[in-house]
């Protein structure tokens, strides 16, 4: 009986421990976080026409402004820029136009995170059917939601001359990676 209790003990305090560190295992896995470049630009839905009333003197004179706030919501996982472009200059049926670069606009970040470090805003940068401008840039951050009024501006200059009517084209935004 000795001997059996010497021989458990002995299994006990030798034997037993090795096998339950013999069936442990160890693995290990490379854990990974993949950020990938995202971008999105909306323009607020109900503001998808934007009208510059010339009805008085002084207007033709001095040129009309119309804030459009919230005009711009911005999402962006990486640094970016936003331009603007018009698909052309603005047209009356008939033929008659209005020069793109008679319109201006000047973005104002006023909502969500508008503290973006190195964001900047450009002011009164005239439309242009032939090259996208830019109006909004941050070489340094992105940002995951920063909402922006625009301030729409048209000069006035020669609208006096021109037929009355209403002349239009289409207003481009796009957002690119920086």
């Amino acid at each position: 009986m000795k001997r059996f209790l010497l021989c458990m003990v002995s299994f006990v305090f030798f034997a037993l421990p090795h096998l339950m560190f013999a069936q442990v295992q160890n693995g290990s896995v490379r854990l990974n976080v993949v950020l990938s470049q995202v971008q999105s630009l909306t323009v607020n839905q109900s503001q998808g026409q934007v009208d510059l009333h010339f009805s008085q003197k002084e207007d033709f004179r001095d040129g009309v402004d119309i804030n459009e706030r919230n005009h711009l919501n911005v999402f962006s996982s990486g640094r970016f820029v936003v331009k603007v472009s018009a698909q052309s200059d603005l047209v009356r049926p008939g033929g008659h136009v209005i020069p793109a670069s008679t319109i201006a606009v000047t973005p104002v970040a006023t909502g969500g995170i508008t503290q973006v470090p190195g964001m900047t805003t450009a002011n009164k940068v005239s439309l242009s059917p032939r090259e996208a401008r830019t109006i909004i840039k941050s070489p340094t951050h992105g940002t995951i939601a920063t909402s922006f009024d625009v301030l729409y501006h048209a000069s006035g200059e020669g609208y006096a001359m021109l037929d009355n009517g209403t002349y239009s084209a289409t207003v481009v935004y796009t957002i690119e990676a920086e």
